[in-house]
């Protein structure tokens, strides 16, 4: 009674975070850890609120709209035994809700609650669902339209859940996924960013998944072990813009048929798809694509003939490494070593502005047609130990920024003044040579670091 005085007492607790620590020797009952969160009864100005560790089947009776009226974040984590969440539903300012390590089949599992359909979760705009087996769905009532505010979903380990229609829904990364799960992602017309992630077991994805997804702006698949293919679906993404593909080990080619309607994409990464050998003759519909970044794929060796209907492309960023790795020393597989000229197709795409070749081990030679790229404005060259001169071609270009780091052979012969092929980039207002890379290549606000949370150097 003296905990929950001292604490409804306090009229400026903002946040409150309430851990039940649950040890060998400790044989409490789940009614105890009841009877302890309700002591713990907060003022009704808290903001934010977190419990884990919590082992009854209920909430607290304070858990509800009249106390926690002003409740904006939620985090419920570890509280394995919960299967009636459906107070929650009624928090009038609740904008972010975290479910990790509970066993409820569905966040509102009231069939008739009395409240309208409207008010249910009505400023939610984040919601976030980890580690829960037996969800089912979010609401125990099919077709109910749920959470009118909501913007956000991010979803692990859920594997028996199917979405509703959440037509307010805008972002959804999901990783772990069930098929069942990816299937219903149809239900989500209002999608304009989805990521998914991390599945070794299906070879396929459904072909419903994509439908309906008309105003989808943003795709990435990663980490799908064995997924051999991609559905042809992908050309229901009309008003797609960003395709990234990762970490796709069987996958060996792109759809044909897949690639027809991304008429708006604007940039494709493909990166560590270990089988991948052609890019699609379907490359021709891709009509706006202006940035190409494909990293570790040993096994292309070439690109399509399309290449020269695409006249929006400006970028192109190819490395023949992954772009980070785990342990002390670098270690290269040998199929990475292929790649010992750049793709003929590339001769012809003729609006190029920027031309990236990193971590090519067997690139001795560059083409002499790249002076052919007359739109050419930046070209890197980075990490190719064994690449021994620059094209005569390199003359006449009209590049604006040269960079040359890290590769041993040029960097002797592009020496200021006295290097044997300084005369072909004299001309070049900003040239730099150097042995040590400090280019990254990369960009913090690309689809690659979506789910970024941390990041240290």
């Amino acid at each position: 009674m003296e905990a929950k005085e001292a604490l409804s007492s306090k009229q400026n607790l903002q946040s409150l975070a309430l851990y039940w620590n649950h040890s060998t020797g400790c044989e409490s009952s789940k009614d105890v850890d009841l009877q302890v969160l309700e002591a713990l009864e907060p003022h009704s100005n808290l903001k934010h609120l977190k419990v884990s560790g919590f082992r009854s089947t209920t909430l607290a009776s304070w858990m509800r709209a009249s106390v926690l009226e002003t409740i904006i974040t939620i985090y419920l984590h570890d509280c394995k035994y919960c299967s009636h969440l459906s107070p929650l539903v009624q928090l009038p300012c609740l904008k972010f809700l975290s479910l990790r390590g509970i066993h409820a089949e569905y966040i509102d599992s009231d069939l008739e609650s009395g409240i309208s359909r409207l008010r249910k979760f009505p400023s939610l705009e984040s919601l976030e669902m980890c580690n829960l087996p037996n969800l089912k769905g979010v609401s125990i009532e099919e077709g109910e339209e749920l959470f009118p505010s909501l913007r956000e979903i991010w979803i692990e380990d859920c594997p028996l859940l199917t979405f509703p229609r959440l037509l307010s829904l805008r972002i959804l990364r999901i990783m772990t996924c069930s098929n069942t799960t990816l299937a219903s992602i149809s239900n989500l017309c209002g999608l304009t960013s989805l990521t998914i992630d991390n599945n070794k077991e299906l070879t396929s994805l459904p072909e419903e998944m994509l439908t309906n997804l008309t105003n989808l702006e943003i795709l990435s698949i990663r980490t799908f072990t064995k997924l051999e293919v991609l559905p042809n679906s992908l050309a229901s993404l009309t008003a797609l813009k960003s395709l990234l593909i990762g970490y796709c080990n069987q996958l060996e080619s792109l759809p044909d048929q897949g690639l027809q309607g991304l008429t708006s994409v604007r940039k494709l990464s493909i990166n560590r798809s270990d089988r991948l050998k052609y890019l699609s003759k379907g490359f021709r519909h891709l009509a706006s694509l202006e940035e190409l970044e494909i990293f570790g794929c040993p096994e292309l060796v070439s690109f399509p003939d399309e290449f020269k209907h695409l006249n929006s492309l400006h970028r192109v960023h190819l490395d023949g490494l992954s772009m980070f790795h785990t342990g002390e020393d670098t270690v290269i597989h040998p199929k990475e070593l292929i790649l010992w000229q750049l793709p003929e197709a590339l001769r012809h795409v003729h609006n190029l502005q920027s031309l990236s070749v990193r971590r090519f081990q067997s690139l001795t030679l560059l083409p002499e047609w790249l002076g052919e790229l007359t739109s050419l404005k930046e070209l890197n060259i980075l990490q190719c130990d064994n690449l021994a001169s620059l094209p005569e071609s390199m003359e006449r270009m009209n590049l604006q920024s040269l960079n040359i780091l890290g590769c041993a052979i040029l960097e002797k012969r592009c020496e200021p003044g006295q290097g044997e092929d300084w005369y072909k980039i004299a001309h070049i207002p900003k040239v730099k040579v150097s042995q040590h890379c400090d280019f990254f290549g990369f960009n913090l606000s690309s689809d690659k670091f979506i789910g970024l949370r941390q990041f240290h150097l």
